[in-house]
């Protein structure tokens, strides 16, 4: 019987003792808290999907009409130009005229 209250006296303290321990591991100025530091470094490379070029077509005439068909002809020649290298004319987009 002795034996027996000495074992759940024990148990009683280990059960008080476990927030007193959990209380020690809060960090204060003498004992900071651990840390875990973590540095990196990447590089990534792929080809480029977007570009944006400015360009102006001024064609020089008396006569307005032939002006802006000159520039359509231009223009339509650009096109074409860059969908021979692979920029559809979906991708082209004209801001004035």
């Amino acid at each position: 019987m002795h034996v027996l209250k000495l074992v759940a006296a024990a148990m009683v303290v280990g059960c008080l003792s476990t927030p007193l321990q959990a209380r020690a591991a809060v960090s204060t100025p003498d004992t900071p808290l651990a840390t875990i530091t973590v540095t990196g470094q990447a590089t990534v490379s792929r080809a480029p999907d977007l570009a944006t070029v400015g360009l102006t077509i001024v064609t020089n005439d008396d006569n307005s009409s032939r002006a802006l068909s000159e520039n359509n002809s231009r223009y339509a020649a650009l096109l074409a130009k860059l969908g021979a290298i692979g920029i559809a004319a979906n991708d082209v987009t004209s801001t004035s005229i």
